[in-house]
């Protein structure tokens, strides 16, 4: 009896996997594999991946279909926190671990998915450069190199420190996601990430760059087809951010509509409010907190005094985004644009006068099958958060600067885009990929306080020889803090399993805009490398393996 009982351990943990093909996950670690295989030339099998997670596919019957899995996981990182869009796991300085085991289930009227997890971290102490040259030149600046100091605005940055200085680790559920539905239109309970838009590195409104936050649910898990159309709308709601300093309600509502021709047209909009809280003193129900999504669009609609203007502001936190995505599987080509404004316009005239104010865009296209060799896949994506041009003459916040809100973070880091407020974000890769072997490098180039990085004011001569690339205003000197990275994505598929290895070289010049002081120390350098390991397996292959290997024993 204990020989079964140990041969089905190692089945369950060796020859099973973390990913489930019941649910399309957020994880844009994926994207490019599940994208690739949509392309058919039968346009009713092409999927969208504007909005995830999805169900992948319903099983019509009673007793359903199920999976189970694992990935582990190890990360080496020599300096500052790093790494983007990887949930539950901050990658601080030292060895960081991660098992997860993921089960799943659907049926016609059920759909659930769950991920027990553990993850760890060293979390090493390290320091700034701009930190380590005062400590060394003066006796009366001693910073705390325990903890780098970043300026508020910029603290939900991917390199901040926010879980102390002691080792660091987690345990819990994540990706839990529970539905009752038919056909996939349904209402539900989950804390599994989000990611709304057709990028791959960055979005506006929601991506997998922190913890997902646990919250309601109710629309479609998998699109609507009617006809040539495919629909698809979801209500979120969350109730409190356990995560977030301040505390307050998260209301979205988030939808596409897909027209499938040649090329595949998809329209979309996300519309968010973050809302209450216990930073701030106005009031609002949980009732109007979830009701709030549907309000007006114009300002001027919402105004209760017809003779004061102001009567229709509130201090509450919109953002609107919209989506265009243009797919070609003929070709395996997808282009896409994303657009957002994070206030309301007064009216219908104003937000033709300035569509800008406000603004923030994500543009790009990802190729498959370059050079009509089906291997070769490369892309390009740039997001755009820097102040809008309208930022000196018109009150306006740059995107996520929202002290009351703790600048849209939740466990130390943006939901939203991780480049964060007043940034910029190029991404470029190009690679090989076949059903064996990904090779896939990539470079980025990431500014931060593009407008708006408030530097003490020090008199520098124009057009200085020395500095020529710096902007001067007013006896105040502006230039951003720019983050290289140059990385390389490889994975192997070896008999089921997945192996996957990470390297990534990070440079920040003028880090925490403190170069102002000496350049000696504008350059903070780190490597970051990942290996993973995985084994996807469905009800029927452990079937085969459960009649192979232990009832016949």
């Amino acid at each position: 009896m204990y020989k079964k009982i140990i041969a089905t351990i190692i089945v369950y943990f060796f020859i099973s996997n973390l990913y489930s093909q019941i649910f399309i996950p957020a994880d844009p670690f994926y994207l490019f594999e599940q994208e690739k295989n949509s392309f058919t030339i039968d346009n009713n099998n092409s999927k969208i991946f504007l909005i995830r997670p999805f169900l992948n596919h319903t099983d019509k019957t009673l007793n359903g279909t199920w999976s189970v899995g694992f990935r582990t996981e190890l990360f080496l990182n020599d300096n500052a926190p790093n790494l983007e869009n990887t949930s539950d796991r901050w990658i601080g300085k030292g060895i960081s671990f991660y098992q997860g085991v993921h089960l799943a289930y659907t049926n016609k009227f059920l759909s659930l998915s769950l991920e027990p997890f553990y993850f760890s971290n060293q979390n090493k102490d390290y320091s700034e450069p701009w930190q380590s040259y005062f400590d060394s030149k003066y006796d009366e600046y001693k910073f705390d190199t325990d903890q780098p100091w970043r300026e508020e605005k910029f603290s939900k940055l991917n390199d901040n420190r926010p879980h102390g200085d002691e080792p660091y680790s987690k345990t819990g559920i994540r990706e839990a996601q529970i539905y009752l539905h038919y056909n996939g239109l349904g209402v539900g309970y989950s804390n599994a990430n989000m990611w709304w838009g057709s990028g791959y590195h960055s979005s506006l409104n929601m991506t997998n760059n922190t913890t997902g936050f646990p919250h309601l649910m109710i629309g479609t898990i998998q699109e609507q087809r009617i006809k040539d159309f495919g629909i698809n709308f979801r209500y979120i709601f969350a109730d409190s951010l356990k995560y977030n300093a301040a505390g307050p309600f998260y209301t979205a509502i988030t939808s596409s509509i897909t027209y499938y021709s040649n090329p595949i047209i998809t329209l979309g909009f996300s519309r968010s409010y973050l809302t209450g809280g216990k930073r701030t003193s106005e009031i609002i129900t949980r009732k109007e907190a979830m009701l709030i999504p549907f309000e007006p669009i114009y300002l001027e609609d919402k105004q209760t005094d017809p003779d004061d203007p102001l009567s229709s502001a509130d201090i509450w936190d919109q953002t609107l985004v919209g989506y265009l995505t243009m797919t070609f599987p003929n070709v395996g080509l997808v282009v896409f644009v994303e657009y957002g404004r994070n206030d309301h316009a007064w009216d219908k005239e104003d937000f033709i006068r300035q569509p800008d104010h406000t603004g923030a865009s994500v543009i790009g296209l990802r190729k498959y099958g370059f050079f009509n060799n089906p291997h070769l896949v490369g892309g390009i994506e740039y997001a755009n958060l820097i102040k809008t041009k309208y930022w000196n003459d018109r009150q306006s916040a740059d995107w996520y600067d929202r002290w009351n809100f703790d600048y849209w973070g939740y466990d130390g880091r943006h939901w939203g885009a991780h480049s964060g407020p007043d940034s910029d974000d190029f991404y470029v890769y190009f690679g090989y990929m076949s059903d064996k072997l990904t090779v896939i490098p990539s470079f980025n180039y990431e500014r931060h306080g593009v407008i708006d990085n408030k530097i003490p004011e020090r008199e520098y001569e124009y057009n200085s020889p020395e500095y020529p690339w710096l902007h001067i205003w007013a006896n105040r000197t502006f230039w951003p803090e720019v983050k290289l990275e140059y990385r390389i994505d490889v994975r192997y598929k070896y008999k089921g399993f997945i192996f996957n290895f990470y390297y990534e070289r990070e440079k920040i010049h003028n880090d925490q805009f403190r170069e102002w002081a000496d350049p000696a120390f504008e350059e903070r350098k780190s490597n970051v490398f990942w290996l993973g390991v995985e084994r996807r397996f469905d009800k029927d292959e452990m079937v085969k393996l459960y009649n192979q290997y232990i009832k016949k024993n």
